[in-house]
């Protein structure tokens, strides 16, 4: 049944792409994405922040926990349990091919205490929480947070970590137009990249290309500033920018 109405979901949409289009400016984002790592996973060197200096802001800005080590430090109590999407694809037969974690729905606080209670997850230390996210940045799984209410000034209540084949809201899989906070975007630097294509490969929502020039380049407006491209590259060719708080909106591909 859960098959079936997320089939009628994705057709319903691209029955009526245009009219969904036209109001995308509506859709309230419900998650935000924290970067991966700020460590690049083949040379060991930092991934180079750039903090974006043309847009101030405003004093009373409050600035959300940019990691998964900032978050768990705020935390003493964490739970972890399945991944909803990725077990529903496995019981349809259709397991997951980017990754075969399957604790991977991290909740925090008062959240924790209330999923382990009633069985949906068990609790752990913070030390096997951070070996868990280390599982998960190799395998370039993407960080989703979600805040109380959703609203990113108020506490976190979990982390979904999505991968690109079962989750809804990578851009391979989505269903419908969806939202996203996020506070980074990638900026791929021309000099260094040598078009091996491992960004290509890795994007979370299929926004990067290699143009006539064997040069990756990215859709701005569509980076959710996840910084997977960043983790991979090895050349270290990709850095973030940090932006202030803004919301990325996406269409599904429109499938003709």
């Amino acid at each position: 049944l859960q098959h079936d109405w997320m089939q009628k979901r994705r057709e319903r949409v691209q029955n009526k792409y245009d009219g969904y289009a036209s109001t995308i400016d509506k859709v309230r984002p419900i998650d935000r994405t924290i970067l991966s790592s700020y460590e690049n996973q083949s040379t060991g060197d930092d991934i180079e922040v750039v903090v974006d200096e043309t847009i101030e802001l405003p004093q009373e800005t409050i600035l959300p926990s940019q990691s998964v080590q900032e978050i768990i430090e705020k935390y003493d109590d964490i739970a972890v349990g399945h991944c909803y999407c990725r077990n529903h694809a496995k019981v349809l037969g259709e397991p997951c091919h980017q990754t075969d974690i399957q604790e991977s729905c991290f909740t925090f606080g008062k959240s924790a205490r209330h999923t382990a209670k009633h069985g949906f997850s068990r609790l752990i230390s913070k030390e096997e929480a951070l070996d868990i996210f280390a599982k998960i940045r190799d395998d370039g799984l993407v960080h989703k947070v979600m805040h109380l209410r959703a609203n990113p000034e108020l506490r976190e209540d979990a982390i979904c970590n999505c991968c690109t084949d079962c989750c809804p809201q990578s851009r391979g899989f989505m269903l419908e137009p969806t939202a996203n906070y996020t506070n980074y975007l990638a900026q791929i630097n021309p000099e260094l990249c040598t078009g091996c294509g491992t960004c290509v490969e890795k994007c979370h929502q299929l926004i990067i290309e290699l143009n006539e020039d064997d040069i990756a380049e990215r859709e701005e407006e569509s980076c959710i500033g996840c910084g997977v491209c960043a983790y991979f590259c090895p050349e270290n060719a990709i850095s973030m920018v940090k932006t202030p708080l803004r919301i990325v909106r996406i269409m599904p591909p429109h499938q003709k």
